[in-house]
């Protein structure tokens, strides 16, 4: 599809669930779950101002904004109109981080609406269900195996040394473990799909000092005289004939 319809169609789409918002504000809302205790004064006109700022960053293309008030204001009262046009904000969410390349940010996102769907009292939506199970397979981990008592980096940022599968997106990643003062560093290429792949950082652990050497360490150093230069020594007195010696 060429770019300039793909942009087309991407503005319909925003304007046409932006529509569906100002429906939402003016209609009844239909609790998904069991009966709920009525919202307070305060509380509607904060849900109120939620499907607000929804429409407004629809209209604006920020699409991240608008799921975030949108998923809020139906946590703070079910609807199912809501709760569809949350699934369908998420998914196409989700399409762009995928087409960047950004799985573990999508995987997170997914996780992250399936328990708040779950606060909420919504039944797990099969679409989110699928597209979970499908970015899980995909996102590729990595086990990092490192000294007890290291610090691990991966692509500068800090990540646990707990022997756990970390997420991490496809392609060429830096890892730095950093020991008793000094960094060790490893590059891996990974692909979407590959699970497990372990990254080792075979470290010899520092050798413990001999009895020989802590007895010359605890040994104090010889003070030197006072002027700050040793004495020399002098030769010994002879009284032999040696001629010119013993003048």
């Amino acid at each position: 599809m060429p770019p300039t319809r793909r942009v087309k169609l991407a503005a319909v789409t925003f304007v046409a669930i932006g529509i569906a918002f100002v429906h939402e504000r003016t209609s009844h809302a239909v609790p998904d779950a069991g009966p709920r205790p009525a919202l307070t004064k305060e509380q509607k006109a904060e849900r109120e101002a939620l499907l607000a700022r929804a429409t407004e960053a629809m209209t604006e293309g920020d699409l991240a904004t608008a799921l975030a008030a949108s998923r809020r204001a139906h946590t703070m009262e079910p609807s199912a109109e809501l709760r569809k046009r949350v699934v369908v904000m998420l998914l196409q969410l989700i399409e762009g981080f995928e087409k960047e390349g950004r799985l573990t940010q999508a995987l997170e996102a997914l996780e992250y609406e399936t328990a708040e769907g779950a606060l909420a009292g919504s039944e797990p939506d099969p679409k989110i269900q699928t597209r979970l199970e499908d970015l899980r397979k995909r996102t590729p981990t990595v086990i990092v195996e490192a000294p007890k008592g290291s610090r691990l980096r991966v692509d500068g940022f800090p990540r646990p040394v707990d022997g756990k599968p970390l997420r991490v997106d496809p392609g060429e990643h830096r890892f730095t473990v950093i020991v008793n003062g000094s960094s060790y560093e490893e590059k891996a290429s990974l692909e979407a799909g590959e699970q497990s792949r372990v990254v080792r950082f075979a470290l010899e652990a520092p050798a413990a000092p001999s009895a020989a050497s802590e007895q010359d360490a605890a040994r104090p150093a010889a003070e030197p005289p006072i002027g700050g230069e040793r004495e020399r020594p002098r030769p010994a007195s002879c009284s032999c004939d040696i001629p010119g010696l013993n003048r």
